[in-house]
């Protein structure tokens, strides 16, 4: 419904990305449209953002920029001449000469090839991110999806978006922070208006933050301005001759051989009314305390793990000298292989590596009672979200330690067993060898193990 809190914009006048999960890095697209531009019933509502990193200490300065340097019209191409090169991610205020980096480089091409958009390499590379189509994810936390590319209709980039955990991870280690810059528009026709006034049918309001504007014009069916006239002027050349085969013009125009004559058009139909309303809002998006990700920094845990058989609790990392080892339900196996890149080997009967990945791998081992154990210090030095996977499944102590376990990393004697999932393995390789002598194809899909 087109009221005029919905033109006035108060929901993005409050707005603040700071709190959003994910923030446009970079956006050119119409969030809705209905019905035809310039007849009853159109409404439209139309989003453009960009956004600069700075320095943190040049927040100030930066916030002072304006939506005509920021907003490179849709091209980074790199600027030279003879004296210099300007690199296309290069930012540099008009009047303050302070230089920012772009996150995304847009790509424009004059020859009507749709726009390229290209995110940050410094970003992409920062935080370890893989792209899968139009999607960035970070493979060292299961694959999560950190920058996602939305297209519009016609297949071209409209809205670049990053989850704001990892940004502010990046900004952190940076020493930097982000100036988001962002227009939108709100448009409607309608044949009267109900509940809007506006003195002189303009409203304005300049703050800190921007400028908003709201205007209310009168059109005729189609989108012309109502009662407006268009001056017409036509001429042309008398003097050449269609009839030759290589027509040649004399001398630049003049009264002798050019003919001329205008006249006045003026548009008519019925009378409707366009109402809009306008924001161009800048904000400053602060650096997260830390930076885990890119700048490996530590955080004090919280996660704690049962370490005894009272059930008490502590937080591995506190446990300073003192050495332990963990109980885990088996069902842990099967979650860590659920992930993407998860990773079970068996080194003997009863022990072996297991992990979401072989670089957040531990060594573990079989009790007699069917539970996992794995010694303390191990999932004590996994990132945060490691640990949070493993927590899920830990319980009070129920059997011993894994005897094989305790043979390998205290007595450093190896169980010379081997698991029957290995031997398993080895058998139907040498089967499936044979197989494809004589039928020249697999007998089972068997893949590394």
């Amino acid at each position: 419904m087109c009221t005029v809190k919905w033109f006035e914009m108060e929901d993005l006048i409050r707005l603040d990305y700071n709190n959003k999960s994910w923030i446009p890095l970079c956006a050119y697209t119409t969030l809705s449209e209905e019905g035809n531009y310039g007849y009853d019933g159109y409404k439209e509502e139309f989003f453009v953002c960009v956004s600069v990193l700075f320095p943190i200490d040049k927040k100030d300065i930066a916030l002072k920029c304006d939506w005509g340097e920021v907003n490179k019209m849709g091209d980074n191409k790199p600027y030279a001449d003879k004296n210099r090169y300007v690199k296309s991610s290069y930012f540099s205020s008009y009047d303050d000469g302070i230089e920012g980096e772009y996150t995304v480089l847009q790509q424009y091409f004059d020859t009507g090839d749709k726009k390229e958009w290209y995110l940050s390499e410094e970003i992409i590379l920062a935080l370890g991110l893989k792209r899968k189509g139009d999607v960035w994810c970070r493979p060292e936390e299961d694959y999560v999806e950190v920058v996602r590319l939305k297209r519009n209709s016609d297949n071209e980039p409209a809205l670049l978006e990053i989850k704001a955990e990892f940004l502010k991870d990046y900004l952190c280690a940076r020493n930097a922070g982000l100036l988001h810059y962002f227009y939108q528009s709100r448009n409607a026709v309608k044949k009267e208006i109900n509940g809007i006034e506006w003195d002189n049918n303009n409203k304005k309001m300049i703050k800190d933050w921007g400028m908003w504007e709201g205007i209310i014009s009168e059109i005729v069916e189609g989108g012309n301005p109502f009662g407006a006239k268009i001056k017409v002027f036509h001429a042309e050349r008398t003097d050449v001759d269609f009839d030759e085969d290589v027509p040649v013009l004399k001398g630049f125009p003049s009264d002798d051989n050019v003919k001329t004559k205008s006249w006045e058009y003026e548009y008519k139909g019925e009378k409707l009314i366009h109402i809009t309303g306008e924001i161009w809002k800048k904000s400053w998006i602060v650096p997260a305390k830390t930076s885990i990700r890119v700048r490996n920094d530590k955080l004090d845990s919280k996660i704690e793990f049962i370490t005894d058989v009272d059930g008490n609790k502590k937080v591995l990392a506190n446990m300073g000298l003192e050495s332990r080892w963990i109980w885990f339900s088996p069902d842990v196996v099967n979650e860590i292989l659920k992930r993407p890149n998860g990773l079970l080997v068996w080194y003997t009967e009863d022990t072996g590596n297991l992990g979401t990945s072989k670089l957040y791998s531990v060594h573990f081992g079989m009790n007699e009672m069917g539970l996992v154990t794995v010694y303390a210090k191990d999932i004590g030095e996994l990132p945060e979200q490691q640990q949070k996977i493993w927590a899920a499944y830990n319980q009070t102590p129920d059997g011993k330690v894994s005897k094989e376990l305790l043979m390998s990393q205290m007595s450093a004697k190896p169980a010379d067993t081997l698991s029957p999932e290995k031997k398993l393995y080895e058998i139907m390789n040498i089967c499936d060898i044979e197989f494809n002598k004589y039928y020249s194809t697999n007998f089972l899909p068997i893949t590394e193990y």
